[in-house]
């Protein structure tokens, strides 16, 4: 570690010890770079813990799974996306990591390098120089680091007017419900609508524990009040047995106004400031370890850290959908359901993560209700806006 009278110089600092960071750190370590290299992870929250939960497809292929398998908190081999349309990935599967398992394997990857330091604090300021950034601390304290990997979330001004996936979710142990724990429902649409687009997903660790989730794509954001009765519906005659163990209430901003700028080229926004949430779908996790592998091959060869671009193809049909999301969400779960019935399932899983061919795409397109789509297309001609 290079000093300067004022503060070390770390040759990275990762701000925010959050999913996106911890992936970079994991990719690091997996490398070799911490045996030779000065790190900084700096975080305000000491008592992280299941604050959050990852699920994704994978095929055990990609960059998510390779780096994380081994936090991995339970698998399903069975997915539907309605109860009634239920299917058999041949080499997918839906797995699911829980936060506060992430963050303590994280803690201990970290312990085993020297050069590598935690920072319990929050970072105020970043204040890039010539050959350097420097970092000031809310107390007061000043850091100094060669690149900057900022996963502050990004400034509430450009979230305005956009749309949200909010979600409330219940940890939920109902004894004697003898659930299939190795079936996933990811998107069941065959709940009230309400004018919004909004589904359930229900993820069975046990026959008698799982995850239940309320998500709604909509401006309007979705409220524990409003979410109670679609949840107590679903477990149906279940729920005098049900007790929540665990709540999980948040929002994930759905919007082509993420697609990273640096401010610097010594800073490089990650995580949700850095655009890796997917526009129509709020998926992020898979994204984020596509960038952290990028990162890592930019910084190992000395190149310039790249942020993280969506093809422009998916770009253009998810402006489309979030102007259609925008203007009416009442028509998203048909066209979701559509995607899901006329689709292949792995055709469905490499279009959500932006890896089909173009022929493929095209097809799903031609496929999909046409009115909505040109309706959404003319209004952003004419009216053009950043959904």
């Amino acid at each position: 570690m290079s000093r300067t009278p004022e503060a070390p110089i770390y040759d990275l600092a990762l701000v925010g010890a959050g999913g996106a960071n911890l992936l970079v750190l994991q990719a690091l370590e997996k490398n070799g770079w911490l045996r030779g290299h000065d790190l900084l992870i700096i975080e305000p929250d000491t008592q992280k813990g299941n604050d959050r939960t990852w699920s994704f497809w994978t095929d055990q292929t990609d960059p998510a799974y390779e780096l994380y398998h081994e936090v991995v908190e339970h698998q399903w081999i069975r997915l539907s996306a309605t109860p009634k349309w239920k299917i058999k990935p041949l080499t997918y599967r839906y797995v699911q990591i829980r936060s506060a398992k992430l963050y303590q394997h994280a803690r201990g990857v970290a312990a085993h390098y020297d050069r590598t330091h935690w920072k319990w604090e929050s970072v105020k300021k970043l204040k890039p120089e010539e050959d350097r950034v420097e970092l000031h601390f809310q107390n007061g304290g000043i850091a100094q680091a060669r690149h900057v990997l900022d996963s502050r979330p990004p400034q509430k001004s450009s979230l305005e007017g956009i749309v949200w996936q909010s979600f409330v979710g219940w940890r939920v142990r109902c004894p004697g419900a003898k659930w299939d724990p190795t079936h996933a429902v990811l998107m069941d649409f065959d709940i009230p609508q309400d004018k919004q687009t909004q589904f359930i997903y229900f993820l069975p660790n046990s026959a008698e524990e799982g995850l239940l989730e309320l998500t709604r794509f909509s401006p309007k954001v979705l409220s524990e009040e409003e979410a109670l009765p679609y949840l107590r519906n679903y477990l149906g005659k279940n729920l005098p047995n049900c007790y929540i163990e665990e709540k999980e209430i948040n929002r994930i901003p759905m919007t082509m106004r993420l697609k990273g700028q640096k401010p610097h080229p010594r800073i490089l926004p990650v995580g949700g400031a850095g655009g890796v949430v997917k526009p129509s779908t709020g998926y992020a996790f898979k994204n984020m370890a596509k960038h952290a592998k990028a990162i890592v091959e930019a910084l190992e060869s000395g190149e310039e850290l790249p942020l993280y671009r969506q093809a422009p193809l998916y770009a253009f049909c998810d402006t489309l959908l979030l102007r259609i999301l925008q203007d009416d969400p009442s028509q998203g779960s048909i066209l979701f359901k559509t995607f899901f019935k006329k689709s292949e399932l792995p055709v469905v899983f490499r279009f959500l993560d932006e890896e089909a061919k173009t022929t493929q795409v095209l097809n799903i397109m031609r496929r999909m209700p046409w009115r909505p789509f040109l309706n959404a297309l003319w209004r952003q001609i004419t009216d053009p806006r950043r959904p």
